[in-house]
Order: C-alpha cells, then sequence, then structure tokens
C-alpha cells in the first residue's frame, strides 16, 4: 500500500500480483510471519465496536481476534491446510484481551484461529490468565474434538467459552480417511457430551456431498 500511495510498484513486496500494461506481474509468496507477537493489536478505537454483532453473539460490545494462524492439519478439503501455523505468546493474547475489555469495554470475542486447542498448554496459559487478571468477557472458538479432554473443557468454561463450533465433517469412517480428517467419530459424540454437561454449547461443522459418499454414510452424519 505504501508502494502504491508513492507511485511505485510493488515489485519486491511478496504476495501480490498486479498488471503492468497487459502483462500480469507475479511477486511470488510472501515471505512467513516470523513472530506474531510483532504485529500491533488491531486500532479498534477506529470503529465503534457496538455497532458490531453477529446472528450467534450473546453479550455485546464484541469483537474477534485471532490468536494463532494456520493448521497443521491436512483435511483436503480445507484452505488453512496451506497456510504455515504459527501462534501468539499466551502474554500477548491475554494482553490484547486485557485492552479489549479494560479499554474498549469488550464482552464478547470470537476466536477465527482455525483450529484454537492445537496447543494444550498454551490454551490452559490463557485460559488461566483470564481468570487469574480477573477479565469479564465471554468467547467462542472452533477446534477439532481430538484436541480437547475434559479438564481443557471445564476450565475453557471456567475462563469465559460458552459455545464451541466442533469440525466432524461426516460420521463415515471411510469418508474420514478419504478426506484426511481421521477422526475417532465415537470419541467427538463424547467430547461434545463432555462438553455439553460442562455447560458449553457445541456447533458442529458437517458436510453433505462429500465425494464418493453415498446416501448410507449420509444418513449416518445426520
Amino acid at each position: 500500500v505504501r508502494r502504491i500511495a508513492d507511485g511505485r510498484e510493488p515489485n519486491d513486496v511478496g504476495g501480490v500480483r498486479f498488471r503492468r500494461n497487459a502483462k500480469v506481474i507475479d511477486t511470488g509468496p510472501e515471505a512467513p510471519l516470523a513472530d506474531m507477537d510483532d504485529l500491533p493489536f488491531p486500532a479498534r478505537d477506529l470503529v465503534d465496536n457496538r455497532l458490531y454483532t453477529t446472528n450467534l453473539t450473546y453479550r455485546r460490545p464484541f469483537t474477534t481476534m485471532f490468536a494463532s494462524l494456520g493448521c497443521p492439519f491436512d483435511c483436503a478439503y480445507c484452505q488453512d491446510r496451506v497456510v504455515p501455523f504459527i501462534a501468539r505468546s499466551a502474554s500477548n493474547v491475554l494482553d490484547e484481551i486485557q485492552e479489549c475489555v479494560q479499554r474498549y469495554g469488550i464482552r464478547e470475542i470470537t476466536f477465527l484461529d482455525p483450529t484454537f486447542t492445537i496447543k494444550r498448554q498454551w490454551v490452559l496459559d490463557i485460559c488461566r490468565g483470564i481468570v487469574e487478571r480477573g477479565l469479564d468477557v465471554s468467547y467462542t472458538i472452533r477446534t477439532r474434538p481430538d484436541l480437547l479432554d475434559e479438564e481443557t473443557i471445564a476450565l475453557m468454561h471456567r475462563a469465559g467459552v460458552y459455545r464451541m463450533m466442533i469440525a466432524v465433517e461426516t460420521a463415515s469412517p471411510r469418508l474420514q480417511k478419504e478426506m484426511g480428517k481421521n477422526l475417532d467419530v465415537e470419541n467427538a459424540r463424547r467430547v461434545i457430551a463432555t462438553a455439553a454437561r460442562l455447560g458449553i454449547s457445541v456447533h458442529g461443522n458437517f458436510i453433505i456431498g462429500l465425494p464418493t459418499e453415498c446416501e448410507t454414510e449420509m444418513h449416518q452424519t445426520i
């Protein structure tokens, strides 16, 4: 953006495509982000956070946040598998949450991380930090059932998680292998039941019409 504002072409800025006369110039992939902690917090003072919500938002004001990017899993249908996984430090995430609560009065955060619970100890550190700092905030996450256990779910609930989106996609063991998800469907049932018992609402992600899916497999999922 600075190059364009200065009237220069972004020839050496990775991840950009632009047109020069009739030719499309591709600058190649952008350099991977070395440390997410180097990124500044979003300038939430430039918007009125009270105006934003979703149809599933429980409390307001509301905002969104990324604590990590990418995903190390290789599910065939998902774009996040091509983004190298990188996470902010737990303290950096907590500092942003604290700024949201104390400076902007935020009461709910939707974490947009593709798979929030990849690093179990990191998740526990964030949850304990929210409790220890006395931050009155609710939040939602997205993850896989095989990255959850009762201790983690219980601490997340104590720290403010009231809803999680769990990606199951299909109840067919064959299709689980076909698409590289490789979930144990019965374990997914147990994890979802545990979350519900501990007071967390669970929204499932499911895909109907996967390649080679038969009617019986579709009904398994439904």
